[in-house]
Protein backbone atom coordinates (compact mmCIF):
# COMPACT_ATOMS: atom_id res chain seq x y z
CA UNK A 1 0.00 0.00 0.00
CA UNK A 2 1.92 3.06 -1.10
CA UNK A 3 0.78 5.74 1.64
CA UNK A 4 1.56 3.72 4.87
CA UNK A 5 1.96 0.95 6.79
CA UNK A 6 -0.52 -1.24 7.53
CA UNK A 7 -0.52 -5.01 9.25
CA UNK A 8 -2.26 -7.79 7.44
CA UNK A 9 -5.33 -9.55 9.11
CA UNK A 10 -6.02 -12.29 7.00
CA UNK A 11 -5.20 -14.42 3.84
CA UNK A 12 -7.24 -16.64 2.28
CA UNK A 13 -7.49 -18.33 -1.28
CA UNK A 14 -10.07 -18.32 -3.42
CA UNK A 15 -9.38 -20.54 -6.19
CA UNK A 16 -6.52 -19.19 -7.80
CA UNK A 17 -7.14 -15.43 -5.75
CA UNK A 18 -4.60 -14.67 -2.99
CA UNK A 19 -7.01 -12.49 -0.87
CA UNK A 20 -4.85 -10.15 1.50
CA UNK A 21 -6.85 -8.31 4.06
CA UNK A 22 -5.36 -5.22 6.06
CA UNK A 23 -7.94 -3.99 8.05
CA UNK A 24 -9.83 -0.92 7.74
CA UNK A 25 -11.48 -1.98 4.92
CA UNK A 26 -8.28 -2.72 2.63
CA UNK A 27 -8.23 -5.86 0.58
CA UNK A 28 -6.06 -6.63 -2.45
CA UNK A 29 -7.07 -9.44 -4.52
CA UNK A 30 -4.06 -11.31 -6.64
CA UNK A 31 -5.23 -13.27 -9.24
CA UNK A 32 -3.27 -16.55 -10.77
CA UNK A 33 0.35 -15.19 -9.02
CA UNK A 34 3.24 -16.37 -10.22
CA UNK A 35 6.71 -16.02 -10.71
CA UNK A 36 6.67 -15.22 -6.61
CA UNK A 37 9.97 -14.62 -4.92
CA UNK A 38 9.99 -14.44 -0.97
CA UNK A 39 13.14 -12.96 0.76
CA UNK A 40 14.08 -12.08 3.93
CA UNK A 41 12.34 -8.92 3.57
CA UNK A 42 10.23 -8.75 1.00
CA UNK A 43 7.35 -10.85 -1.10
CA UNK A 44 7.09 -10.07 -4.78
CA UNK A 45 5.22 -11.74 -6.85
CA UNK A 46 6.14 -10.92 -10.59
CA UNK A 47 3.40 -11.97 -12.97
CA UNK A 48 -0.71 -11.65 -11.80
CA UNK A 49 -3.30 -12.05 -14.64
CA UNK A 50 -5.38 -9.30 -12.73
CA UNK A 51 -4.90 -7.27 -9.22
CA UNK A 52 -7.88 -5.25 -7.36
CA UNK A 53 -7.08 -3.35 -4.52
CA UNK A 54 -9.75 -1.33 -2.52
CA UNK A 55 -9.40 0.89 0.30
CA UNK A 56 -11.89 3.17 2.27
CA UNK A 57 -10.52 6.71 3.21
CA UNK A 58 -9.21 6.55 7.06
CA UNK A 59 -11.66 9.49 8.70
CA UNK A 60 -14.98 7.76 7.44
CA UNK A 61 -17.29 5.23 7.80
CA UNK A 62 -17.42 3.24 4.43
CA UNK A 63 -19.60 3.84 1.40
CA UNK A 64 -19.80 4.40 -1.97
CA UNK A 65 -18.54 7.86 -1.97
CA UNK A 66 -15.09 7.22 0.15
CA UNK A 67 -14.26 3.38 -1.63
CA UNK A 68 -12.14 3.55 -3.79
CA UNK A 69 -10.05 1.03 -6.25
CA UNK A 70 -7.08 0.59 -8.56
CA UNK A 71 -8.00 -2.89 -10.76
CA UNK A 72 -5.46 -3.91 -13.44
CA UNK A 73 -5.92 -6.75 -15.92
CA UNK A 74 -3.01 -8.75 -17.79
CA UNK A 75 -4.66 -9.22 -21.41
CA UNK A 76 -2.06 -10.55 -23.68
CA UNK A 77 1.42 -8.48 -23.19
CA UNK A 78 -0.95 -5.19 -22.07
CA UNK A 79 -2.15 -4.04 -18.92
CA UNK A 80 -5.36 -2.43 -18.88
CA UNK A 81 -6.49 -0.29 -15.62
CA UNK A 82 -9.18 1.30 -13.74
CA UNK A 83 -9.63 3.17 -10.99
CA UNK A 84 -12.06 5.63 -9.27
CA UNK A 85 -9.40 7.18 -7.26
CA UNK A 86 -7.82 11.00 -8.27
CA UNK A 87 -4.20 9.38 -8.60
CA UNK A 88 -3.72 6.75 -11.00
CA UNK A 89 -1.17 4.16 -11.01
CA UNK A 90 0.46 3.14 -14.27
CA UNK A 91 2.10 -0.01 -14.55
CA UNK A 92 5.64 -0.41 -15.91
CA UNK A 93 7.40 -2.94 -17.86
CA UNK A 94 9.47 -5.34 -16.20
CA UNK A 95 8.23 -4.19 -13.15
CA UNK A 96 6.29 -6.49 -10.39
CA UNK A 97 3.01 -7.37 -10.16
CA UNK A 98 2.53 -7.12 -6.35
CA UNK A 99 5.90 -6.40 -3.97
CA UNK A 100 5.15 -6.24 0.06
CA UNK A 101 8.10 -5.52 2.72
CA UNK A 102 8.54 -7.22 5.93
CA UNK A 103 9.83 -4.62 7.69
CA UNK A 104 10.51 -1.09 7.50
CA UNK A 105 12.02 1.30 9.54
CA UNK A 106 10.02 3.26 11.83
CA UNK A 107 12.00 6.73 10.45
CA UNK A 108 11.49 5.41 6.70
CA UNK A 109 15.00 5.81 6.60
CA UNK A 110 15.27 2.62 4.26
CA UNK A 111 16.14 1.70 0.78
CA UNK A 112 13.09 1.54 -1.34
CA UNK A 113 11.73 -1.93 -2.23
CA UNK A 114 11.10 -1.51 -5.53
CA UNK A 115 12.82 -3.82 -8.40
CA UNK A 116 12.57 -4.36 -11.78
CA UNK A 117 12.86 -7.85 -13.47
CA UNK A 118 16.64 -9.04 -13.71
CA UNK A 119 18.31 -6.54 -11.35
CA UNK A 120 19.32 -6.96 -7.88
CA UNK A 121 17.96 -4.46 -5.01
CA UNK A 122 20.65 -3.10 -2.76
CA UNK A 123 20.43 -4.28 0.60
Amino acid sequence: IPDGIHQMTSIDIDNNTLILNFGSNIRLEICDPSHIEIMDDALIIWVASAVDFSWSTYDENTSAKNRYHYKFKLLGDEVFTNTNYEYPMIPKKDEPAFEMAWYMRGDMSHQPYHRQLGKVRKP
